[in-house]
């Protein structure tokens, strides 16, 4: 996904979009990883936390207002 800082400089339409993206990744990398076709179980970590960036810039960003 994008460090802090591409993170900070999206708008929250951006952000929210990036995390049902990740979201809709994360569903179809765990139907991989349940029918033994994923090779590489890190990226399910990967992308979980980025989820958490994304989540966590948006909540920042509506404690600050």
């Amino acid at each position: 996904m994008a460090t802090k800082n591409e993170l900070t400089n999206k708008s929250d339409k951006e952000l929210t979009a990036a995390i049902m993206e990740a979201q809709l990744k994360l569903k179809q990398l765990r139907i991989s990883h349940a029918g033994g076709k994923l090779k590489n179980v890190r990226e399910m970590r990967v992308v979980r936390k980025d989820i958490a960036r994304a989540k966590t810039a948006l909540s920042m960003r509506g404690q600050q207002q």
